[in-house]
């Protein structure tokens, strides 16, 4: 029904009836009503106020917390800031001692994008006349694949027409007779010099005519036909690609020479701007692993957020079930053991964590900021011993828990001293500990209960 571990109970002022006066009660012992007779153990219903509490501790850590530094490994070459200060949120932590260089790198990375940009361009701009060019290429290849094929075909026949052999054989003939007789009347060298060359070319002439076609000459003549058939296969393809469009290869390649270009850009504008530090956060300098002059890589600076003020909180894994986010929360610091923070659960792990061998539930808590009352300097590790509130009853009819009868059904029911005889009578309880109870009804302040054993009749 209710635990003894962590449970504790602030008093308030009681009323005791039939008497007017105000009583504090400052301890738990039974008032004790005698009898002619033997004393009873008894006790009289009072006012107060009861807490059911878990307890636990607890430790100051960064509400929020980040670790900054530069976008690329660089040289510090300003830190205007040291551990300790108090920073906003784009104040300038750092700063790197080559940002010319970097300046340089964006506006390189500008050119090449406009470089890209003014390519793609051109590609719309000289369609017209590419779209052209691809037509004219394509009648060309056409016509030299016509005149490739009609140069194999002429290879089938004869290289010359009867009359054209006839003709060159009497040429041949001819040039022989004019030959012998300058030889033979012993003409001037010139002459017959002369003669021969005639001669030679007649029998040229003839021989061209009369000779079989070679299997080089056939070969050529097919390689010829082939190349220009892949040229005009290739001069289609091209007008294909353009005749309902501009090139889409073309675009495509554009495109990508623009989106290496944009993705260059951005990562040398990121080296600039992250050459310079700023505070994603507001929040404190805790760490600075670096001086002016040094090499840094990644984050370098730690700034931790202790504004809202949280804590992280352990309780006993017998606890799990006295909270839950939303619970109030009271803490003491060791260091400020005469004050008592209030706050409120805002998480807790679904986890338990080890220790030792027993489970601890641990949860994060959120100081109530009281504008009335200026918070002290909490620095992040200070430990704490908390209480959290399950749940609370104020100016409310109290009874020791002794004084109850539990009944069949699960009702309970209190022995009302009555001329000191006990009367059971039933009552509505509310919340309880191991040492009292809330009566919400059936019992008023100030009467006298029995607080000895009883069994329910």
């Amino acid at each position: 029904m209710w635990k003894k571990k962590g449970l504790w109970i602030i008093l308030a002022a009681v009323i005791v009836l039939g008497t007017g006066a105000y009583v504090l009660i400052n301890q738990k012992q039974p008032v004790q009503a005698q009898t002619t007779g033997q004393a009873t153990q008894s006790s009289r219903a009072f006012i107060g106020s009861l807490t059911i509490s878990a307890s636990g501790t607890g430790t100051i850590i960064a509400s929020e917390e980040a670790s900054v530094g530069f976008y690329e490994a660089g040289v510090i070459g300003e830190l205007p800031v040291s551990v300790g200060d108090e920073v906003k949120v784009g104040d300038v932590l750092a700063r790197q001692s080559n940002t010319d260089d970097l300046e340089l790198a964006v506006t390189n990375a500008e050119l090449q994008l406009a470089l890209a940009e003014s390519v793609l361009q051109d590609v719309y701009d000289s369609y017209g006349t590419d779209r052209a060019a691809a037509e004219l290429a394509v009648v060309n290849a056409q016509i030299a694949l016509e005149d490739a094929k009609e140069a194999r075909l002429q290879l089938d026949y004869a290289r010359c027409d009867a009359d054209i052999v006839q003709d060159y054989y009497g040429r041949v003939v001819r040039a022989q007779e004019s030959y012998d007789k300058a030889v033979a009347r012993k003409a001037t060298a010139a002459e017959i010099h002369e003669a021969e060359d005639v001669l030679y070319a007649a029998q040229a002439n003839y021989n061209y005519c009369v000779e079989p076609r070679s299997e080089t000459e056939i070969a050529e003549a097919d390689a010829g036909v082939s190349v220009a058939e892949a040229d005009l296969a290739t001069a289609q393809a091209q007008y294909e690609k353009l005749k309902n469009g501009v090139d889409a290869d073309e675009i495509a390649q554009a495109e990508a020479d623009i989106a290496t270009a944009k993705y260059n850009l951005s990562l040398a504008e990121k080296a600039l701007e992250g050459a310079t530090v700023v505070a994603p956060i507001e929040g404190t300098i805790m760490a600075i692993n670096g001086s002016v002059g040094d090499t840094v890589e990644g984050a370098f600076i730690v700034i931790d957020k202790v504004t809202p003020t949280k804590l992280t909180i352990s309780l006993d894994e017998t606890d799990l079930n006295s909270i839950g986010e939303g619970y109030e929360v009271e803490v003491v610091f060791n260091a400020y053991e005469d004050r008592v923070f209030n706050g409120h659960v805002t998480l807790v792990n679904p986890a338990l964590t080890s220790m030792g061998n027993s489970g601890v539930v641990t949860a994060e808590v959120v100081l109530d900021e009281d504008p009335a009352v200026k918070m002290p300097t909490l620095p992040i590790g200070l430990s704490a011993s908390v209480e959290v509130i399950g749940s609370r009853a104020e100016n409310v009819v109290l009874v020791p828990v002794e004084a109850l009868v539990e009944q069949q059904d699960g009702s309970y029911a209190v022995n009302v001293l009555e001329n000191n005889q006990p009367t059971l009578r039933e009552v509505e309880v509310g919340i309880m500990d191991y040492t009292y109870a809330e009566i919400l009804s059936g019992l008023e302040a100030g009467e006298m209960v029995s607080t000895a054993n009883a069994e329910a009749n």
